[in-house]
């Protein structure tokens, strides 16, 4: 897996639920242009001993948690990206908007 897997997930997420809530492909391609331009991903390496703590597979909650999304909570969060990662800690483990702590 490459080491920013789990970020890149989140914003494809956002995109596809973007789109699945609004139909609009543009739309749908802002947002993920503009949390791309607003983050940086917190990479993870296979053997990263902070791993022991978080399984692997939970790097992806913050994906899955953004992808199911109710069309209302999406749209209420109005492209804010800071509150869309603030929605669930483990958005934190994957990426963060710049200036926050690492």
């Amino acid at each position: 897996m490459p080491e920013d897997q789990p970020c890149k997930e989140v914003g494809w997420a956002y995109a596809a639920r973007t789109y699945s809530c609004s139909g609009d492909v543009e739309l749908a391609n802002d947002r993920y242009d503009e949390l791309v331009d607003q983050t940086t991903c917190i990479e993870w390496a296979a053997d990263d001993p902070r791993l022991d703590e978080i399984g692997a597979e939970d790097l992806f909650s913050c994906a899955f948690l953004i992808r199911n999304l109710p069309c209302e909570t999406l749209e209420a969060l109005d492209g804010d990206v800071q509150a869309l990662l603030d929605l669930d800690p483990s958005c934190d483990w994957v990426i963060q908007v710049d200036g926050g702590e690492p």
